[in-house]
């Protein structure tokens, strides 16, 4: 899977925009994702060889790439192996962030922007610790050859949805929503339709109704 999601630079709410990596394949996957960072070509959308767009704005530029340079003023480890884009644009570089992230800014709030932390983890407990200890709690993915552990994890996580060896798949009745302060509410789904439809229970009791007439109470 996509490491952050290109289409979009990474302005997607639901965007997995952290990664914990079980310390023996770390190194492994940390070197798969820059190759994957670095084969994005950053870009004006109606270019056909451009795989990641502008963000939305230079507001959202300047807030995205703040986050970036605060992360290297705290002495992080930003590497950003993509080729710069050409011509004017809100654009900013897929960024991979590494370190000692726990309790850092760029962990610990949203960027909305196409930057990924990555941090190891000893055992499965650590990494839900640390997942849970977000404030956030929108939408979590967890990746396992073992299906059992996988499922373990995922029903720890603190979230309104997981995915379990996938990542941003929905069907119009999946509900989505997020815990937290990720969001009020779910759309799409039972979920979804339930704020619109109005409720009324209506009792029946075995006894026999009057043989005349009716009652009414209120």
């Amino acid at each position: 899977p996509r490491p952050l999601p290109a289409a979009g630079a990474g302005q997607v709410c639901s965007a997995t925009s952290r990664l914990l990596i079980q310390r023996p394949i770390y190194d492994a996957v940390v070197e798969r994702v820059l190759e994957k960072m670095a084969a994005v070509v950053v870009g004006k959308p109606l270019d056909a060889a451009t795989t990641m767009g502008p963000l939305v704005s230079r507001e959202q530029q300047e807030r995205v790439l703040g986050f970036v340079e605060r992360a290297r003023q705290a002495a992080l480890d930003v590497r950003q192996p993509a080729a710069q884009a050409d011509g004017s644009g809100y654009f900013a570089p897929p960024t991979l962030v590494l370190g000692d992230l726990e309790g850092s800014e760029v962990w610990r709030e949203e960027v909305f922007g196409p930057v990924l932390c990555a941090m190891p983890f000893e055992s499965d407990e650590d990494a839900i610790n640390l997942v849970n200890a977000s404030r956030f709690g929108l939408a979590h993915a967890v990746f396992s050859a073992d299906e059992a552990r996988a499922a373990k994890c995922a029903d720890a996580l603190d979230a309104g949805v997981v995915w379990v060896n996938a990542n941003q798949i929905l069907w119009p009745d999946t509900p989505f929503g997020g815990w937290k302060a990720s969001g009020f509410g779910f759309e799409q789904g039972a979920e979804g339709m339930a704020p619109f439809l109005r409720r009324k229970s209506v009792v029946v009791a075995p006894s026999p109704a009057p043989e005349r007439g009716y009652v009414a109470a209120w």
